[in-house]
């Protein structure tokens, strides 16, 4: 990395990518460094004040969210010209990515409350869902199921098959930063109010529950993954994780 640029503290891992985001001082220029199983490249974006997001699209493809509204599809195979396409949404900054375990599906929140699913077979929107004044902060997706975690606290699940709301969990008394999914219906919300939470997914017949929660005193969690049977939590201004066993 240049000595003239300083790495932003957002970083954003996927289990098949890792998106590292270098800021150039005094200039509009992100660098966006993909790690991609053995292969890796660098692309210098213009005029582009952040880039913010990353999951994974089809099986050999990156998705990275911009400032703009635009989401830049990479193929990091092909290191001399990884660009494949790009999905222009609303011209609102992206807030979160995520995409389905089987991978048809790519979700995008924007800061001005839009929430997209996409077809990236087809490079078009299937579903927009419309939220007015409800930032979307963090997404995450089963084959089923599109959960939202908004800067007002409250974690929206909704039904991929019917476009409807299932349920609405008051999760945390501020935004939700950060949510994770560990394939066997639980969710887990972080939030600005220092909570670590663990719930149920919901049903036909059962609402969500809370299974788990502790506070983090003095730190402000910014990211989740379950590991197996462990939670991780990644806290602003910290080298640490925190991981919480399940028992």
């Amino acid at each position: 990395i240049s000595p003239r640029a300083r790495l932003t503290t957002w970083q954003r891992f996927h289990p098949i990518a890792m998106l590292l985001l270098e800021r150039h001082a005094n200039t509009t220029s992100v660098g966006v460094f993909v790690m991609h199983h053995a292969s890796m490249f660098r692309v210098v974006l213009t005029a582009v004040e952040f880039a913010r997001g990353i999951a994974a699209v089809g099986h050999k493809s990156v998705a990275v969210g911009l400032s703009t509204g635009e989401i830049l599809v990479f193929n990091p195979a092909n290191p001399i010209a990884p660009l494949e396409y790009t999905l222009t949404g609303p011209a609102s900054p992206v807030s979160d990515l995520a995409s389905n375990p089987s991978l048809t599906r790519l979700a995008s929140s924007h800061e001005n409350g839009a929430l997209m699913v996409w077809d990236p077979a087809a490079r078009k929107t299937q579903w927009i869902v419309a939220q007015e004044g409800a930032l979307c902060m963090a997404a995450a997706c089963t084959d089923a199921l599109l959960c939202c975690g908004l800067v007002s606290g409250v974690v929206q699940i909704y039904s991929f098959e019917t476009q409807t709301l299932l349920a609405s969990i008051s999760a945390h008394a501020r935004s939700v930063y950060a949510l994770a999914l560990d394939g066997h219906g639980l969710l887990a919300s972080v939030g600005e109010d220092s909570r670590v939470c663990v719930w149920t997914l919901p049903t036909a017949a059962q609402a969500p529950e809370l299974r788990f929660s502790v506070t983090i005193s003095g730190r402000m969690p910014t990211g989740a993954v379950f590991a197996g049977q462990d939670l991780c939590v990644a806290c602003y201004d910290t080298e640490r994780l925190f991981v919480f066993e399940r028992v």
